[in-house]
């Protein structure tokens, strides 16, 4: 009897060999998908140990007992740097593409790791929550959870056991409790066809957009943060600033930024900008604009997110105030992020982004520069909770799933790279506007001692109070005025645009009248008796 059951075990576990298709997944495809999965779960399902800034670290192979090759991949879930569970992703067809997911502590491997202090080991899994685990190193079975007990059992077997000895062991255990393998080829077909086309990708098309202009094969300018007093470093916040306004000045007309600098030279746009006096001082004006602060154990600076606006007080002090705006944005999601981001890549607009790089758990660390997006489509159905057993697929819905990516200067003095949500978390960007410089003068015409007066400028009507003082102790109120001055003369008129909105602003301009006695035309009166 005991040699039937053993026959038995083993034509079950080596029936499940039998796949159509040889397209196994790679561990790099398996942590794509298990990230895609995790952005779904974060922003449909409510998971709260799942976020948006939850990130696939690792992932570690898991075996079917019966097939050679890996069959799982354990796709380690991280959440501000605490650890957040795991996802199984199958990669070779013979499960749902996601039967076991938990949001909770770790994964099965790296708990057993963790109670053994071995990770020379084998894990096969023979049901949801239920597997084994193999010394590598002693071929001895040195666990197990879900078949004997529940969680793990840690144990040692009788040397004189083999491996095949000791497995047939477990399987029979797995026969006698129902804890096998149950999906039928037609089950997985259909799983695979209709609710998890995720290993499939389906024609994606993908949309690349860039800012409209180069310097010298790049974008936006190579710098690096230069040091300031104290040999403390600028800090990557007022680098990201003077990138950004560099592209400004260089292809947008703002030339008054950096000195008037033309940034047009090589060395003036690669490397550390310690020896171009124009660059390192826009960046020390901008450390000022933005409240940054030196931190005395790295020799580093800091600006933190509430005040990095203020760089734009930068532009407005050299006369680009009408207009100019910093907004920040703060994280939505993926997709309203990216639609927020390209609105401004199209309007030919470089912008900063605030990431979490991992190298800090008490802020977000890095200030970058996007230049480009890249937007990579595909409607798929998918299953979001997964069926652990038999034919349940769970919940599903279908979801569009863009694969998408940001072209981003670091501000290291090194090449752009292509960033992925999932690699490090974006957690708010920063839309840049450089106004216009404010423009008001005014036209005189006429002759002798009557003139009248027509405004020129782009300042905006809202808000406004205008000034006319002609010289002579008159004034007036209205755009185009006129007026009769008392005779020749020189007389300084002074037009003021008066802001009321807070906080006021005066704009005024100044020009001469000259009024000489030749040009008079005498004015006739007549006495009539």
């Amino acid at each position: 009897m005991k040699n039937r059951i053993v026959t038995l075990s083993l034509l079950l576990f080596t029936i499940m060999q039998i796949v159509q298709g040889s397209d196994l997944l790679t561990k790099e495809q398996a942590m794509n998908i298990a990230t895609q999965l995790l952005h779904i779960r974060a922003e449909y399902s409510g998971d709260d140990l799942w976020d948006e800034n939850a990130i696939i670290q690792n992932a570690y192979p898991i075996y079917l007992d019966g097939i050679d090759g890996i069959s799982y991949f354990e796709c380690k879930v991280v959440n501000n740097t605490s650890d957040a569970g795991y996802i199984l992703i199958c990669v070779n067809k013979k499960d749902y593409i996601n039967p076991e997911a938990n949001p909770i502590s770790i994964g099965a491997f790296e708990k057993i790791v963790s109670l053994t202090g071995n990770s020379n080991i084998k894990l096969y899994r023979y049901a949801p929550f239920t597997y084994i685990c193999e010394d590598l190193t002693s071929g001895k079975i040195i666990g197990s959870m879900g078949i004997e007990s529940n969680p793990w059992t840690i144990y040692s077997m009788p040397k004189e056991k083999t491996f095949n000895e000791q497995i047939n062991q477990f399987r029979q255990k797995a026969i006698e409790t129902g804890i096998h393998p149950t999906l039928t080829r037609a089950e997985l077909d259909a799983a695979y066809q209709t609710s998890s086309s995720l290993a499939k990708k389906r024609q994606p098309t993908t949309t690349t957009t860039f800012l409209k202009n180069k310097f010298q094969g790049y974008h936006t300018p190579r710098w690096h943060q230069p040091t300031i007093e104290a040999d403390y470093a600028v800090g990557c916040a007022n680098t990201a600033w003077a990138t950004v306004y560099g592209y400004w000045s260089k292809f947008k007309g703002k030339t008054d930024l950096f000195a008037k600098l033309p940034l047009g030279r090589t060395e003036w746009l690669s490397g550390t900008t310690n020896n171009v006096p124009e660059i390192k001082n826009a960046m020390r004006e901008l450390f000022d604009y933005n409240n940054s602060f030196g931190v005395c154990f790295n020799k580093n600076s800091m600006t933190l997110p509430w005040t990095i606006a203020n760089g734009i007080g930068y532009a407005e002090n050299y006369g680009y105030s009408l207009g100019s705006s910093c907004v920040k944005v703060s994280s939505e999601g993926i997709v309203p992020n990216y639609n927020s981001i390209l609105d401004e890549i199209k309007n030919d607009r470089p912008l900063i982004v605030l990431i979490q790089t991992g190298n800090s758990w008490i802020f977000p660390d890095h200030y970058v520069v996007i230049e480009g997006v890249s937007y990579t489509t595909g409607t798929r159905q998918v299953v979001l909770n997964g069926g652990l057993s038999g034919s349940d697929l769970g919940e599903q819905k279908k979801i569009d799933l863009p694969k998408i990516e940001y072209f981003v200067n670091y501000g290291d003095a090194g090449a752009s790279v292509w960033l992925a949500p999932s690699d490090k978390s974006i957690l708010s960007h920063y839309k840049i506007n450089v106004g216009e410089k404010a423009s008001l003068a005014f036209n005189v015409a006429g002759n002798g001692v009557r003139r009248s007066f027509s405004i020129l400028t782009n300042l905006p009507t809202e808000n406004r109070i205008i000034s006319w003082d002609f010289g002579d102790g008159k004034t007036a109120n209205t755009a185009n005025a006129e007026h009769v001055f008392p005779g020749a003369g020189r007389y300084p008129v002074k037009l003021s645009f008066i802001y009321t909105n807070l906080p006021p602003k005066i704009y005024t301009v100044r020009k001469t009248i000259d009024i000489t006695a030749n040009n008079i035309v005498p004015i006739l009166t007549l006495l009539l008796d």
